[in-house]
């Protein structure tokens, strides 16, 4: 995990972002980091390019773009619902 539970936020930078959506009116971005592709569905831009992602509200999808590319949109989709209900159940 990336976070302590006094900070569970961490920082993502713009290009690191792959895909920006919204579903059931959550807005959700799809990043790459770590050799990871997730998905988070609570984070605020706290600068030029940088975002603070809370990893209460985030989720791995897969481990490579290529990966992520063969994924449904309704499968991305179900995943960043399920990133922001595990979030309002931390």
């Amino acid at each position: 995990m990336r976070t302590h539970i006094s900070n569970p936020y961490f920082q993502i930078s713009e290009q690191n972002i792959i895909l920006r959506g919204s579903v059931y009116g959550h807005n959700y971005i799809v990043y790459c980091l770590n050799q990871s592709v997730n998905v988070n569905t609570y984070y605020k831009n706290v600068g030029k390019d940088l975002y603070d992602c809370c990893a209460y509200y985030d989720r791995k999808l897969c481990r490579t773009v290529s990966e992520f590319q063969k994924m449904s949109k309704e499968r991305i989709e179900a995943q960043a619902y399920n990133s922001w209900m595990d979030g309002a159940h931390s």
